[in-house]
């Protein structure tokens, strides 16, 4: 009787070394209004904290990195999403974004386990940008 040692021992080095998830890098390099982690803000050298601002009108924006080969080819380059940030702030009518939390969670098509053993498969990533924009003080 053959061992099946060998074929055992392969498909659980393919279990255990799989890898799903997407890679990429975000920069926020060209912001025209002040955003923040906290609830304080600098707005136009002034310092305002949660006490000064009226509560902000709480806003989403949701963005997809993709990759290749377990995340060592980034699909998306790096990403500013300064833009993104600008426009949202712009279309509420806003001076600053305060309370930002950036998240990151694999999609859905990460738990495609048999798909993710295939090293060409693409990965991918959903970060979410989650913030208050905040009208003049």
């Amino acid at each position: 009787m053959k061992s099946c040692f060998p074929f055992v021992s392969a498909v659980m080095a393919i279990l255990f070394l799989s890898c799903a998830g997407g890679a990429g890098s975000m920069t926020f390099n060209n912001l025209k209004y002040p955003v923040a982690l906290t609830s304080s803000l600098d707005i136009d050298g002034k310092r305002y904290d949660s006490n000064n601002l009226a509560p902000g009108q709480k806003v989403v924006i949701e963005k997809q990195l993709w990759s290749l080969v377990y995340t060592a080819w980034d699909l998306n380059s790096e990403s500013d999403l300064s833009d993104t940030l600008n426009q949202t702030i712009d279309m509420h009518r806003g001076v600053a974004m305060r309370n930002v939390r950036i998240t990151a969670a694999p999609c859905g098509i990460a738990y495609a386990m048999p798909l993710t053993w295939i090293w060409f498969f693409p990965s991918c990533t959903q970060v979410t940008i989650e913030g208050e924009v905040v009208q003049q003080p």
